[in-house]
């Protein structure tokens, strides 16, 4: 197999995009390809490379695009003979074995606060497939020595952050500054993001007037039902090790109820 295909494929997860690998596992009899043969299938549906062509990869590319959004894999089997393909040669009258897989980067999150709570969610997070990004207006603490695993670290006002971040539909963003006034402007800045999760820490007291303020601020109600805050799920948590827990649980939910409605 030629590295081109690998290269393409990392390519494709550098730019936070997900595509699938198909490839034959098993044959019998004549067929278009022989076992091992591997196609790359992008989730806008176009491909690279092949493994035979005509109604057999057509068939092939509709799963695999399913499996991308389902992020689940298949296991597919054709009888060419009673496939009866125009397209395909007619000598081809075999079986073939077909293993699909979604290949997908990390889920990203931004974490705005580098303190005791959010380095508790950053190291559990760390071993749950999400790519990170730390953002902290402190030196001593928006490091690399801190945040090893991290994907970014930004050391900047929140506000003078908010040029270097982009999160998507299905992005994560949790909120846990040490300062209300921090927390407001990027409770702001998230909801008026198409970020999928948002989530702030705080009391309930806290909750209610920074919910206010954003109403006040112009954020609809329905993006505003969308937050998650308090937090996490309630599990009577109190360490930031106990609120990390939490709110991972809660991410982890999120993100099987989005697979769950697809």
């Amino acid at each position: 197999m030629s590295s081109a295909f690998f290269e393409e494929l990392n390519d494709i997860l550098k730019r936070g995009e997900a595509a699938a690998i198909a490839v034959i596992i098993r044959i019998e009899g004549s067929t278009p390809r022989k076992t091992g043969a591997r196609m790359l299938i992008r989730s806008d549906g176009t491909i690279s490379g092949t493994i035979g062509g005509g109604k057999m990869e057509a068939e092939t590319i509709k799963a695999a695009l399913e499996c991308l959004k389902t992020r689940s894999v298949r296991l597919l089997t054709f009888d060419l003979k009673s496939l009866k393909d125009p397209d395909m040669d007619l000598s081809c009258g075999g079986d073939v074995m077909i293993f699909v897989e979604p290949v997908a980067p990390p889920d990203r999150c931004v974490i705005f606060g580098g303190g005791h709570v959010g380095y508790a969610i950053y190291s559990i997070l760390s071993t749950l497939d999400f790519r990170i990004t730390i953002v902290d207006d402190r030196k001593s603490f928006a490091t690399r020595k801190r945040f090893p695993k991290a994907g970014k670290i930004i050391c900047k006002p929140y506000k003078d952050a908010f040029t270097r971040l982009s999160p998507g539909k299905e992005d994560y963003i949790v909120i846990c500054t040490r300062m209300h006034s921090s927390d407001g402007q990027c409770l702001e800045w998230a909801l008026k993001s198409p970020a999928g999760y948002v989530g702030m820490l705080g009391s309930k007291n806290k909750v209610k007037y920074l919910k206010k303020k954003m109403r006040d601020l112009g954020i609809k109600p329905k993006r505003l039902s969308q937050l998650h805050s308090p937090i996490g799920i309630e599990i009577g948590a109190m360490t930031p090790e106990e609120i990390a827990v939490s709110v991972a649980a809660e991410m982890i939910q999120v993100r099987s109820s989005r697979f769950a409605a697809l």
